[in-house]
Protein backbone atom coordinates (compact mmCIF):
# COMPACT_ATOMS: atom_id res chain seq x y z
CA UNK A 1 0.00 0.00 0.00
CA UNK A 2 1.30 3.63 -1.24
CA UNK A 3 -0.21 6.74 0.44
CA UNK A 4 0.94 10.14 -0.46
CA UNK A 5 0.90 12.76 1.82
CA UNK A 6 1.64 16.87 1.78
CA UNK A 7 2.47 18.70 4.64
CA UNK A 8 3.69 21.36 2.94
CA UNK A 9 4.77 24.04 5.42
CA UNK A 10 2.83 22.29 8.81
CA UNK A 11 4.68 21.69 11.56
CA UNK A 12 4.83 17.26 11.57
CA UNK A 13 3.37 17.24 14.95
CA UNK A 14 0.21 19.12 13.61
CA UNK A 15 0.17 17.16 10.32
CA UNK A 16 0.25 13.88 11.72
CA UNK A 17 -3.18 13.24 13.01
CA UNK A 18 -4.41 14.05 9.60
CA UNK A 19 -1.73 11.73 8.06
CA UNK A 20 -2.92 8.96 10.34
CA UNK A 21 -6.73 9.63 9.42
CA UNK A 22 -6.14 9.63 5.74
CA UNK A 23 -3.85 6.39 6.22
CA UNK A 24 -6.74 4.43 8.48
CA UNK A 25 -9.67 5.60 5.92
CA UNK A 26 -7.89 4.97 2.91
CA UNK A 27 -6.25 1.82 4.25
CA UNK A 28 -7.63 0.75 7.38
CA UNK A 29 -5.59 -0.33 10.05
CA UNK A 30 -3.24 -3.47 9.61
CA UNK A 31 -4.52 -6.82 10.48
CA UNK A 32 -1.11 -7.60 12.00
CA UNK A 33 0.83 -4.54 13.19
CA UNK A 34 3.76 -7.43 13.77
CA UNK A 35 3.68 -8.51 10.67
CA UNK A 36 3.61 -5.45 9.02
CA UNK A 37 6.52 -3.01 7.58
CA UNK A 38 6.68 1.04 7.33
CA UNK A 39 8.52 2.54 5.38
CA UNK A 40 8.47 6.42 5.10
CA UNK A 41 10.26 8.24 1.83
CA UNK A 42 10.38 12.15 2.70
CA UNK A 43 13.28 14.93 1.78
CA UNK A 44 12.07 17.45 4.44
CA UNK A 45 10.18 15.65 7.53
CA UNK A 46 11.72 17.13 10.42
CA UNK A 47 12.86 19.99 8.51
CA UNK A 48 9.53 22.47 9.63
CA UNK A 49 9.61 21.41 13.49
CA UNK A 50 13.66 22.23 13.09
CA UNK A 51 12.82 25.58 11.53
CA UNK A 52 10.50 26.69 14.58
CA UNK A 53 12.78 25.33 16.84
CA UNK A 54 15.76 27.45 16.34
CA UNK A 55 13.57 30.43 15.45
CA UNK A 56 12.35 29.95 19.12
CA UNK A 57 15.74 29.56 20.13
CA UNK A 58 16.70 32.82 18.61
CA UNK A 59 13.46 34.97 20.04
CA UNK A 60 13.84 33.43 23.30
CA UNK A 61 17.11 31.83 23.92
CA UNK A 62 18.42 28.10 24.46
CA UNK A 63 16.96 27.90 27.94
CA UNK A 64 13.29 28.84 27.20
CA UNK A 65 12.81 27.57 23.61
CA UNK A 66 9.61 25.16 23.27
CA UNK A 67 11.08 21.72 24.26
CA UNK A 68 7.70 20.18 22.43
CA UNK A 69 9.62 21.04 19.04
CA UNK A 70 12.30 19.04 19.46
CA UNK A 71 11.83 15.66 19.21
CA UNK A 72 9.77 16.33 16.01
CA UNK A 73 13.10 18.28 14.26
CA UNK A 74 14.60 14.24 14.47
CA UNK A 75 13.74 12.72 10.61
CA UNK A 76 12.29 9.48 12.09
CA UNK A 77 10.00 11.49 13.99
CA UNK A 78 6.74 10.90 11.71
CA UNK A 79 7.82 7.36 11.19
CA UNK A 80 7.73 6.59 14.92
CA UNK A 81 4.51 8.58 15.38
CA UNK A 82 2.89 6.68 12.55
CA UNK A 83 4.29 3.26 14.10
CA UNK A 84 3.22 3.98 17.76
CA UNK A 85 -0.47 4.70 16.40
CA UNK A 86 -0.73 1.46 14.23
CA UNK A 87 0.92 -0.46 17.02
CA UNK A 88 3.01 -1.57 14.38
CA UNK A 89 6.31 -3.20 15.38
CA UNK A 90 7.40 -4.96 12.15
CA UNK A 91 10.18 -3.30 10.55
CA UNK A 92 10.23 0.53 9.94
CA UNK A 93 12.36 2.51 8.63
CA UNK A 94 12.73 7.09 7.59
CA UNK A 95 14.01 7.39 3.62
CA UNK A 96 15.36 10.65 3.39
CA UNK A 97 15.42 11.33 -0.49
CA UNK A 98 13.51 13.43 -2.97
CA UNK A 99 9.86 11.62 -3.33
CA UNK A 100 10.10 12.24 -7.11
CA UNK A 101 13.43 10.61 -7.55
CA UNK A 102 11.94 6.67 -9.01
CA UNK A 103 15.56 5.76 -8.20
CA UNK A 104 15.49 6.18 -4.72
CA UNK A 105 11.75 5.29 -4.76
CA UNK A 106 13.19 2.07 -6.26
CA UNK A 107 15.61 1.41 -3.58
CA UNK A 108 12.63 1.68 -0.75
CA UNK A 109 10.73 -0.95 -3.13
CA UNK A 110 13.14 -3.21 -2.88
CA UNK A 111 13.93 -2.63 0.51
CA UNK A 112 10.29 -3.34 1.37
CA UNK A 113 10.22 -6.27 -0.88
CA UNK A 114 13.41 -8.16 0.87
CA UNK A 115 11.89 -7.81 4.06
CA UNK A 116 8.39 -9.59 2.97
CA UNK A 117 10.56 -12.08 1.47
CA UNK A 118 12.72 -12.61 4.62
CA UNK A 119 10.42 -11.88 7.51
CA UNK A 120 6.95 -12.79 5.80
CA UNK A 121 5.31 -9.79 6.05
CA UNK A 122 1.78 -9.70 5.44
CA UNK A 123 1.42 -6.00 5.05
CA UNK A 124 3.78 -3.61 3.93
CA UNK A 125 2.41 0.59 3.87
CA UNK A 126 5.03 3.04 2.14
CA UNK A 127 4.31 6.58 3.44
CA UNK A 128 5.45 9.61 0.60
CA UNK A 129 5.42 12.67 3.02
CA UNK A 130 6.42 16.17 0.84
Amino acid sequence: MICHVHIGDTLEKEAMPGIVDSIEKEFGRPRRPDATGLYVISNHTGANASLAFWKDVIKNGAAFANPELFPWTLANSACGYIARHFGITGPNYTFTCPPENQEHINEVLKQAAEDQERLGLEDTLIIIID
